[in-house]
């Protein structure tokens, strides 16, 4: 006959419920270290992407930085052209005016000049006529 079985009741022991704990700490730890891996690449990803992002940002903000700078270079370079063109102008203008003085002034220093030259002829004409006239006057005179 078989031996008949002794049937014990299983209780949880203190002993059980370590191990399972510890158990339970070593599935969490894993899980724990499972997502801090997927976390760590969902944020390289995300690094990633935003740094395209920057990239292609800053690439547009100095594309058009660039676009402003050689605008107003541009602008700059043309005012100063319309500057020097309004100087030249002026220059030659002046330059007209002074000569056209200075025609005048030395057209008038020839003028007085020679009216100098011919007043002086006169008056040496008239200073000779005058010795003439006193010359025959004191032969005349007896």
């Amino acid at each position: 006959m078989p031996a008949k079985k002794t049937s014990k009741p299983k209780y949880v022991t203190k002993d059980f419920l370590k191990k399972e704990i510890n158990s339970l700490d070593v599935k969490i730890d894993d899980v724990t270290n499972r997502l801090d891996a997927k976390i760590d690449a969902v944020e390289q990803r995300l690094d990633a992407k935003i740094d395209a992002v920057e990239q292609r940002l800053d690439a547009k903000i100095e594309s058009k930085v660039d676009a402003a700078v050689q605008s107003m270079k541009d602008y700059t370079d043309s005012r100063f052209n319309q500057l020097d063109l309004k100087l030249n102008d002026l220059k030659q203008s002046i330059f007209k005016k002074l000569d056209m003085t200075e025609k005048g002034i030395m057209k008038m220093l020839e003028n007085f000049y020679s009216g100098h030259v011919q007043n002086t002829e006169k008056i040496e004409n008239h200073e000779k006529r005058i010795v003439k006239l006193e010359e025959q006057a004191s032969f005349t005179k007896p």
